[in-house]
């Protein structure tokens, strides 16, 4: 077998990799771009960069075809819109936040509170919460059509979504079985956006918007509660607290439905990808992405009995996501 011996160093220049994509998108290097050649001089002038460093710049760009460029041009690709994910404030913030991780496995503790000097939610404004809402949403959209693959909604009457969001799951199940009704409970600040999502779905109609904590109490009128994306964000103390407000809340005829991603095993494809997830979440929030019987023992920990547990295949979902889980529970 032969041994390449420049991987370490070579994946140590990720950081020049890192930078220079957050540096794209913070110059907004998309809106100067078009499917049309730009003059690589006249966009260096634009941003007032000298030409001959900007050029080796994009070459970076250029070799993970985030753009296209020859000698005297550059243009678009269809991943150039992309570099827009990374303006979401809390990304930037969490980039700098790394700089602490060896505080993080000294102490189990998040980098994001070592820098920042409190946690990741509460240092968030309004505006920034409602913008880490609709990052989630939107790095979710693909994933969760895979859902609908496994599991079967329509057998519901009445979908509670704890901590939903602004409601765009909720809506995508609710235009699927049109004689179902939902309620959604999330902050006040992030259901404000609500009514237009499931407009847009044309379910608002059949939905009860509730802005309130889920720590302290969940609506107790539905026949299905929803935790979508929610337990991620969540440590385990967290999580099984959140379990148990939704126990609380069911009948012994209701079904909580916990859907998430799972921390696969080494050989499947998005295994990389998921391990960088969840370093990350325990850098930001002190949460993971939970592996089959971490999500076995959480349950555990909470009053619910798990029924089932229900794992996608790789060909269920888009690149680079995680494998999918449904945990089925009840009262």
């Amino acid at each position: 077998m032969s041994i390449d011996k420049n991987k370490v160093y070579s994946l140590g220049l990720g950081f020049v990799t890192s930078k220079v994509l957050f540096l794209a998108a913070k110059l907004n290097l998309d809106h100067y771009l078009s499917d049309k050649p730009v003059s690589i001089v006249s966009l260096a002038e634009k941003l007032n960069f000298d030409q001959e460093a900007f050029k080796r710049f994009l070459r970076i760009l250029d070799a993970y075809e985030l753009i296209k460029m020859d000698e005297k041009f550059v243009s678009k690709t269809v991943y150039t819109n992309q570099l827009q994910d990374l303006k979401t404030p809390h990304l930037t913030k969490n980039y700098r936040a790394f700089d602490q991780l060896e505080y993080t496995l000294q102490t189990h503790k998040p980098c994001w509170d070592k820098e920042y000097g409190q946690a990741f939610y509460p240092s968030l404004g309004k505006e920034e919460l409602t913008q880490f809402a609709d990052w989630c949403r939107k790095s979710g959209d693909d994933w969760l059509l895979g859902v609908f693959a496994l599991y079967d909604f329509s057998k519901f009457k009445k979908l509670v979504d704890v901590g939903g969001g602004q409601g765009h799951f909720l809506a995508e199940v609710l235009s699927r079985n049109t004689h179902q009704e939902g309620i959604l409970l999330d902050q006040p600040e992030v259901v404000a956006g609500a009514k237009e999502v499931l407009a847009h779905k044309n379910c608002l109609n059949r939905v009860s918007i509730i802005g309130g904590d889920f720590f302290k109490q969940v609506p107790d009128t539905g026949d299905c509660y929803l935790l979508c994306r929610v337990l991620l964000n969540w440590n385990d103390e967290k999580a099984v607290s959140i379990l148990n407000s939704c126990y609380h809340s069911m009948s012994d005829k209701t079904k909580l439905l916990v859907i998430d991603f799972i921390l696969p095993d080494k050989s499947h494809p998005h295994y990389l990808r998921t391990a960088l997830s969840d370093l990350n979440l325990l850098g930001l929030i002190d949460s993971k992405n939970r592996n089959k019987t971490e999500w076995r023992y959480l349950v555990e920990q909470s009053r619910l009995k798990l029924n089932k547990i229900i794992i996608s295949d790789s060909s269920l979902q888009p690149e680079p996501f995680a494998p999918i889980v449904i945990l089925e529970c009840t009262k």
